[in-house]
């Protein structure tokens, strides 16, 4: 007996290879929710900013804030607390991203394969207007979150 495949099932057969050889997993299709906010935000966001953003977070005041971040020409040129308007510690910078660093801290958690990101985009813009992560729900207190308390405003 002489068995044949048909072109139907060999294409099928081959359908389904090739969607086992991509990223899966419970955080790719946000994978390309980021990258698409991304490009987005590039597209439309102004080289030169200012916008308002606080961590939500288990930390100490300092490293909640509410910040101030005023982005010239693609480069942070300060980060001050809103409510006080003194400048953020050297030390603690990093903790108040750009709006780029904001996809880093996004695109990170999807590498680290969160156990949770939840994310409210702008649909104007792109911007990751809010966003939490879980890294690992047994353990309790390291997770984070970001929110945008002031738009970026073009400066």
């Amino acid at each position: 007996m002489k068995w044949s495949i048909s072109p139907r099932i060999s294409a099928l057969a081959l359908l389904v290879a090739m969607v086992g050889c991509g990223t899966t997993g419970p955080n790719s299709d946000l994978r390309s929710q980021i990258e698409e906010n991304r490009e987005l935000w590039r597209q439309l966001g102004p080289a030169s900013y200012q916008y308002g953003v606080q961590r939500l977070c288990f930390c100490g005041p300092d490293a909640i804030g509410p910040v101030r971040v005023t982005v010239q020409n693609g480069v942070v040129v300060s980060r001050v607390y809103t409510e006080s308007d003194e400048p953020v510690a050297a030390n603690l910078a990093s903790l108040f991203p750009d709006v780029e660093g904001l996809f880093e801290v996004l695109l990170d958690a999807v590498e680290r394969d969160a156990a949770q990101i939840d994310v409210t985009w702008d649909s104007v813009t792109g911007l990751p207007s809010e966003f939490f992560i879980d890294y690992n729900v047994g353990i309790a207190d390291e997770e984070l979150g970001f929110r945008i308390d002031e738009a970026p405003e073009a400066s």
